[in-house]
């Protein structure tokens, strides 16, 4: 996401270019610097000062919209695009600096809607895929599924785990931990087995739901044909 240009004059003051009394002429007024219209005053006098030099050749390889520390803006919300309309009226900041205002702010509200979506949408598949019937739990401590697999449960840190399964197209956002305690990568609960007999990456069936294959351990000597399962319990 592109964001507009805050930090203003002072990095044309950093550079050389502009000293902070001559910021294309606009004076800087004491504000607080927490404030929106700090924010706003503060991206109007970079928009005019880099819009006045490049109107001299000072600028023209230039843009006039920069990318810059997400922070901030961060405190910019939907409920600002009042604020923003009424400094746009009172003269605060330029119609042109107003419109900037209103695409980030915008953009940053779609991208969290969309955000939103994906996660909720997330939740409910991995609700409805809690299956029924009989299956592994915390107290029986080991289960026999339908396919003759034995089925125990551990509770480790899968942080290593996530990551050496990159190799298979996974990331970290892709491990969740569902709502009856079951850890996931990419919606399937997550498997110790034996690689010979299951590769790694491997799609199996457990009685808490279709899983995959993503960890190995010393029971899988003993037992190759068991199912080691991640869980937070």
């Amino acid at each position: 996401m592109k964001f507009i240009t805050l930090m203003l004059a002072m990095n044309l003051i950093f550079t050389g270019s502009l000293s902070s009394g001559e910021a294309a002429g606009i004076e800087i007024e004491p504000i607080d610097p927490g404030s929106l219209v700090a924010v706003a005053r503060q991206a109007e006098i970079a928009y005019n000062s880099k819009l006045e030099l490049s109107n001299r050749g000072a600028l023209s390889d230039l843009p006039l919209r920069d990318d810059i520390d997400e922070s901030l803006i961060e405190a910019v919300s939907d409920k600002d695009l009042q604020l923003i309309d009424e400094y746009e009226e009172e003269e605060i900041i330029s119609s042109d600096v107003a419109e900037l205002f209103r695409e980030e702010i915008n953009e940053r509200i779609e991208e969290e809607e969309r955000l939103l979506s994906e996660q909720l949408a997330k939740e409910e598949a991995e609700k409805s895929a809690i299956p029924d019937g009989p299956k592994l739990t915390k107290s029986s401590g080991v289960f026999v599924n339908k396919n003759g697999n034995k089925e125990t449960y551990y509770n480790l840190n899968m942080s290593g785990v996530v990551a050496a399964m990159s190799a298979y197209g996974f990331a970290a956002e892709d491990y969740s931990v569902r709502e009856d305690g079951v850890k996931l990568l990419g919606g399937k609960v997550m498997v110790a087995a034996n690689y010979n007999v299951y590769p790694k990456g491997s799609i199996v069936e457990t009685s808490l739901g279709e899983g995959i294959v993503c960890d190995t351990g010393g029971f899988a000597y003993s037992n190759p044909t068991q199912f080691d399962i991640a869980v937070s319990w």
